[in-house]
């Protein structure tokens, strides 16, 4: 059984049932609106509550980027290096049914566009994004989980290769020349996106600051770049992310396909109920923004 492919349409079938219970909010209990409440959209409840027990800091998010980050470090180095068996180990692990008509160079480019990713997110968790709420320990675990099948599922084309033959990885030594127009434009896209998603970063931690430069938990709107059109600009920056490294391995993987399915679900509840917050909270908040997707919602 292709476990990396069964993976990931349990958690594309997991999201949908909580878009199912976000829209059913009025008639399930509290304790099951931890699937899709965390940080300031998580409304204050008694400290009575169990489900305190499974809250961890949002601080700690940085752990699982870095955890993240190290897998994906072997991923890459594994592509350097003629020695390693990752590529056999892993085959037989997921016993991947599907193989993607992608060579090597491709799938190294696009982990290394995935390490600038994580890299930068690991920046941002550590220095710039200000962290005073809590999440449920299951969106930690996912968070962690999602960062390894992102990484396993752009390596797939690599699993079903053998390192026994010395022209191995030959494809790999191709030059840019090999690369179609429309990966160039996935390249230019990713780089466009990252640097929004890290200007409204930067424009969201500043809100968390007084006048003095200290740390407050006062909520305001943010103004600015993406943030005049959605409410949620850089959950759609990572998804213009995605997209681009969807298109960089030619749209034709399908193990990153789901993947890419499973941030547009996920994401898109988080900024539904982000965008809830923000219109419950701010009485004079924007009425021309949009949740997450320009012009459609």
């Amino acid at each position: 059984m292709d476990a990396l492919f069964t993976c990931l349409v349990v958690l594309n079938v997991t999201v949908v049932g909580v878009h199912v219970l976000y829209f059913m909010r009025d008639y399930t209990p509290y304790w099951m609106h931890e699937t899709f409440e965390w940080g300031k959209t998580k409304p204050f409840r008694s400290s009575n509550s169990w489900t305190k027990i499974f809250h961890v800091p949002n601080r700690r998010v940085f752990v699982g980027t870095f955890m993240a980050y190290t897998y994906l470090g072997m991923m890459v180095f594994h592509c350097f290096n003629r020695n390693t068996s990752i590529p056999q180990d892993m085959s037989e692990i997921f016993d991947l049914y599907f193989t993607p008509p992608i060579n090597c160079f491709t799938s190294l480019l696009s982990l290394v566009f995935l390490l600038m990713q994580t890299s930068r997110r690991l920046i941002e968790s550590l220095f710039i994004s200000i962290f005073t709420g809590k999440m449920n320990v299951a969106h930690y675990l996912l968070g962690v989980t999602y960062y390894i099948l992102v990484s396993t599922a752009l390596a797939a084309p690599f699993f079903q290769s053998s390192k026994s033959d010395e022209g191995w990885c030959d494809s790999c030594k191709h030059s840019f020349a090999s690369v179609r127009w429309y990966q160039y434009f996935a390249m230019v896209m990713f780089v466009w996106a990252s640097w929004h998603q890290w200007k409204c970063h930067i424009i969201l931690a500043m809100l968390r600051q007084s006048p003095s430069g200290q740390i407050t938990k006062v909520y305001r709107i943010p103004y600015g770049d993406w943030f005049e059109f959605v409410s949620s600009p850089h959950y759609l920056a990572e998804i213009v992310i995605y997209l681009s490294l969807f298109i960089l391995q030619k749209a034709c993987n399908i193990y990153f396909g789901l993947i890419l399915l499973f941030t547009i679900q996920n994401l898109t509840i988080g900024a539904t109920v982000t965008h809830g917050w923000y219109k419950n909270k701010f009485k004079e908040y924007p009425n021309s923004r949009y949740r997450i997707f320009p012009f459609i919602y």
